[in-house]
């Protein structure tokens, strides 16, 4: 509250400051006005006036100049306060100079401390005074003054005056105080969101980060203006607190004592404290019976601020923060702060957890795949070698009835192979194991490859084309490229009874475009997006008409990015659809272009 009060006095001085100012200028502008005025209305006058006129604009340049020295601004209050009783009491003496009658001088000393109360951010007691002096003014020029009122009426009448001038003064004051405290208070939570969304984002960033704790910790330092900060947290397996990070910017803190310092449950009784009640500081280590000294010793802590990290009421942690030579409380907003860090640490500690079972099951879901696909495929080859050997006649010629059924398992085993391929390939996608091996490519190579490859997969009333540029040679990875196109256009292929599968390659601007054109089924829009997941089919039920897992167009999708291009799709239900892959590459350099 005295911090508080004490910003208001410091914002109440410098408007006062820049009020003063601006009335000083006015009130010189005015006086200068009124003095050409007398001087053509009232020549008479101006011998009289004109030394008031000049002492009354000597002490409003004197107010501005006393409100620019900053030693001075601590009496500023005082100050304008003088000034503004000095320049009534000239007031009134230019009216009793002029022979002024009395109720022109009570109405005009009236309106000047009415003025005064609204114009000047000033205090009551300052409006008092300078009521009082304009009412003791009034007192002495009353006697030199004709009127045509009841003084006595007219007495009570400005007195009554003055003193609603004196309670409007106190009540706008008031009125100031409030608005400022709360916009104080708004401005203070404002920080603290701003405060508390930095920690978020920095959590964020750092969520696979495994040195995220001490990120937290190094600006939990900075936002609490402490020394250092800590991370302890529960290791379930030792039961016991882990002290995980640390972080002390001044070399007070000993990094090697991370993952030694250990207590367990019961050791502490301030961790019965904070079970109930959430949030607890030490405000001198000296003298506190909650902490044992040895460690109070050993990380020299003068004052500390505790707060647990809580999931589901289970105490999963604690986050301390503190000083190592300042004693004395913590002020609220880093009370507010201090739970704040520790519920945004909460929640990222548990999404830190379930990331990494995340990332363990999705290991062992690689790992079995890999293993799998490896054992499923050595079978395969045996199976698909042994009827190549059968088709060849190599044990005895084999009947066309014979052949057929050896065609009919090759070509399944086949199929199966290249189902076990694929799973590897995605497996290898998944687990970021794709480097590049960037060659020069002759890119009507690669369709042709991929057209004869398909060509046995095309139904008999579909035509597979292709065309591009014999001399197009690129430098990009060649087994990728082939990857992307022959799984763009066997979809295709899957998917186009009859009619024409055609494939167009163009380069343009160190851009590969290759074009995958099909006269096929087509696809809807809204699925249009969800088939280059994995395992996403448009008709995904048993009695689907096309077979297929839907790895192809994924895993085109995937190596595309791996080589910083993009797919876009076009497709129209029951016309077709065209499937468009931009890779950025450079064009071959002669000498290139022969080795392709």
């Amino acid at each position: 509250m005295r911090e508080r009060r004490a910003t208001f006095e410091l914002e109440r001085v410098g408007l006062l400051a820049r009020r003063m100012s601006l009335l000083a200028v006015f009130f010189v502008v005015s006086v200068g006005l009124s003095a050409i005025v007398h001087r053509v209305l009232y020549p008479e006058r101006v011998a009289a006036i004109l030394p008031i006129f000049g002492v009354q604009i000597l002490i409003s340049l004197a107010a501005v100049a006393m409100a620019r020295v900053e030693r001075l601004r601590a009496r500023l209050v005082a100050t304008t306060a003088v000034v503004a009783l000095l320049l009534i009491w000239l007031a009134d003496l230019y009216l009793v100079r002029v022979g002024s009658p009395l109720e022109e001088l009570a109405f005009t000393v009236v309106g000047l401390l009415a003025g005064a109360s609204v114009a000047l951010p000033w205090t009551w007691c300052a409006q008092l005074v300078v009521a009082a002096g304009a009412l003791l003014g009034l007192a002495v020029s009353a006697p030199l003054l004709t009127t045509t009122m009841n003084p006595i009426s007219l007495g009570v009448s400005v007195v009554a005056l003055a003193v609603l001038t004196v309670v409007a003064t106190f009540d706008v004051d008031r009125y100031r105080y409030q608005a400022f405290a709360q916009a104080l208070v708004q401005r203070g939570e404002a920080e603290i969101a701003a405060a508390l969304m930095r920690v978020g984002e920095t959590l964020h960033a750092h969520l696979r980060d495994p040195r995220m704790l001490e990120e937290v910790n190094r600006l939990a330092t900075e936002m609490l203006a402490c020394d250092w900060s800590g991370t302890y947290l529960w290791d379930h397996e030792e039961a016991v607190f882990v002290l995980r990070a640390l972080w002390a910017p001044f070399g007070r803190a000993d990094r090697h004592a991370l993952g030694e310092v250990t207590f367990a449950a019961d050791d502490l009784p301030l961790l019965q404290r904070l079970r109930s009640e959430r949030i607890f500081e030490i405000q001198d280590g000296a003298h506190q019976d909650l902490v044992a000294p040895e460690l109070i010793r050993y990380f020299g802590i003068a004052s500390a601020l505790y707060t647990p990290i809580m999931q589901e009421e289970r105490m999963s942690g604690v986050l301390v923060h503190g000083y190592g030579e300042r004693t004395g409380p913590f002020s609220r907003r880093q009370h507010r702060l201090a739970l704040g860090i520790a519920q945004a640490m909460a929640v990222a500690v548990e999404n830190a957890r379930l990331f990494q079972e995340v990332q363990a099951a999705s290991s062992l879901k690689s790992e079995f795949v890999a293993t799998m696909s490896h054992e499923l495929r050595t079978p395969l080859n045996i199976i698909c070698g042994y009827a190549d050997l059968l088709q060849e006649g190599t044990f005895s010629a084999l009947t066309e009835q014979q052949l057929d059924t050896v065609a009919r398992i090759s070509r399944s085993a086949g199929l199966l192979l290249e189902l076990v391929n694929t799973t590897l390939d995605v497996g290898r996608l998944e687990a970021g194991h794709t480097p590049i091996d960037r060659t020069p490519v002759r890119v009507e190579g690669v369709l042709e490859v991929v057209a004869e490859e398909v060509r046995a997969l095309a139904a008999p009333e579909l035509a597979v084309t292709w065309s591009a540029p014999a001399d197009l040679v690129v430098v990009t990875d060649r087994d990728k490229l082939k990857t992307i196109v022959k799984n763009l256009v066997a979809n295709a292929v899957k998917f186009t009874p009859a009619g024409r599968v055609h494939a167009e390659a163009l380069w343009d601007d160190e851009l590969l475009t290759v074009r995958v054109e099909d006269t096929g089924i087509g696809i809807p829009e809204d699925e249009q997006v969800a088939i280059f997941e994995m395992f996403r089919q448009v008709d995904g039920s048993s009695t689907r008409r096309f077979a297929g897992v839907g790895l192809g167009l994924h895993i085109a999708r995937r190596l595309t990015e791996v080589l910083g291009g993009q797919v876009r799709i076009e497709s129209t239900v029951g016309v077709g659809s065209t499937f468009t892959v931009s890779i950025p590459c450079p064009r071959a350099m002669p000498e290139e272009r022969l080795r392709a």
